[in-house]
Formats: structure tokens, C-alpha cells, sequence
């Protein structure tokens, strides 16, 4: 069953153009709270949030590629969404990025000084 507060969410992200009720309408799907789970509109949504300027819904996103959730695995499209919503101050991109470069994560080479920069930028927020 849908829950009310998801239909007026849903209705707000259609007939605003902000990034907020789209990203409020993607989280939604991928933690199925008031509508049944589903990753893959999960993902449509958190592409509108960031084609809308969420750089939150980017970094949802590029995780969502990288992990195959909603869909097939689209590693250097993730790794790209990561990298960019990080350059753009998502401190949870930061911090991703920090051990990906540490570990070698996610497709993501062990290059320390990529891993330290990034750290610095999270430490830093």
C-alpha cells in the first residue's frame, strides 16, 4: 500500500522543478518507506534530483551504479558521479573516495596522495 505522505511527495517532485522533493521521492524508493522498495525507480529519481543540482542524489547515484543497485553495474559511470559530487563538497563522496583510493575500491586505483587529498577535503567539512 502507498502511504499518503509518499503520493504528496511524489506529486511536489513532478510539479516542482527543485532537486529536494526528487530526492525526497528517490530515498524513498530505496528504503521502501510508504511504497513497496524498488532500486530501479530508485534511480530514475535520484537522476533527477542530481540533473536538478542535488549533489547528495549525485553521490546516491554513482554508489547506486557502482553496487549494481536498481540495475546493471555501471562502474566507471559511478566512479565518475562520485568524483564529481565530490569535487563539488559532498563530504559522504569525500569520505568514500578516501578509502577507495586507500583500498582500491569500487574500480578506484591505491593511490595514497588521491587518498590523502580527499581526506583532507572530508576532515576538512
Amino acid at each position: 500500500m502507498v502511504a499518503m505522505s509518499f503520493l504528496q511527495n511524489w506529486f511536489r517532485a513532478h510539479l516542482k522543478h527543485d532537486w529536494a522533493n526528487k530526492r525526497c521521492v528517490a530515498a524513498r524508493y530505496a528504503t521502501g518507506d510508504g511504497v513497496n522498495k524498488n532500486e530501479a525507480r530508485a534511480r530514475i529519481w535520484y537522476a533527477r534530483a542530481a540533473k536538478a543540482g542535488d549533489v547528495t542524489a549525485l553521490y546516491d547515484l554513482g554508489m547506486m551504479l557502482i553496487l549494481g543497485e536498481g540495475g546493471p553495474v555501471d562502474e566507471p559511470g559511478g566512479q565518475a558521479m562520485l568524483l564529481d559530487a565530490a569535487n563539488q563538497g559532498d563530504p559522504e563522496a569525500q569520505k568514500v573516495l578516501t578509502y577507495a583510493f586507500t583500498d582500491g575500491l569500487y574500480g578506484f586505483p591505491v593511490e595514497p596522495p588521491k587518498a590523502n587529498h580527499w581526506r583532507r577535503l572530508a576532515e576538512s567539512q
